[in-house]
Parts: C-alpha cells; sequence; structure tokens
C-alpha cells in the first residue's frame, strides 16, 4: 500500500495521485522547492536565501517550521525576492495532509 508519494510540483503527478492512489498522501520534495527558490535568486543572494530555507526545516516541530516559514518569506521581500517570497508562500501547502 503506498501511503506518501514525494514529487516534485508536477500537475500530472498530483492530479492523477488520487486516482491510482487514493489513500495515498502527496509531498513536496523539499530539494525540488530548494531549487526552485535557487534558481530564482541572484548568485550573490543564493547562499543566504538557501541558509534561511534549511533552517526552516532544521526546526522541531510543524508549527516551529510554519513559523520560521512565514519569517523567511518576510526576509525574502525586504531583500527584494519576491519571486522567491511566492515559491517560499506555497511551504505551508505542500502537502494534502498539511504535514511538512
Amino acid at each position: 500500500m503506498v501511503r506518501l508519494v514525494t514529487g516534485d510540483k508536477c500537475l500530472g503527478l498530483f492530479e492523477g495521485l488520487g486516482e491510482f492512489y487514493p489513500e495515498a498522501d502527496w509531498q513536496r520534495c523539499m530539494v525540488h522547492l530548494q531549487r526552485s527558490v535557487g534558481s530564482s535568486v541572484p548568485r550573490s543572494k543564493r547562499p543566504e536565501a538557501m541558509a534561511m530555507l534549511k533552517a526552516i526545516h532544521a526546526q522541531q516541530d510543524r508549527q516551529a517550521a510554519l513559523k520560521k516559514g512565514a519569517e523567511v518569506v518576510v526576509k525574502l521581500r525586504e531583500m527584494k525576492l519576491s519571486q522567491a517570497a511566492r515559491i517560499g508562500e506555497q511551504g505551508d501547502s505542500c502537502s494534502r495532509s498539511g504535514l511538512l
């Protein structure tokens, strides 16, 4: 029984999951999320942006991660990285069950 599918934000995979694996949850691959953010950030700001993303996943629990994620989005906007901030905002909706 498949309980969890992890992948990028491929619409076909996400939409077809319920048909083939109705009991399975979906979670966005954090590596793909980080790559999406990294590719939207100028090279000079990439190390700082990536460190902020890694800090989200280093949190002890879901609530702390959501709080840190909101802080990161604010900081990305302050850094004038609005595209990265939009991608980062998707972090709290990266799964169907609400798990990170």
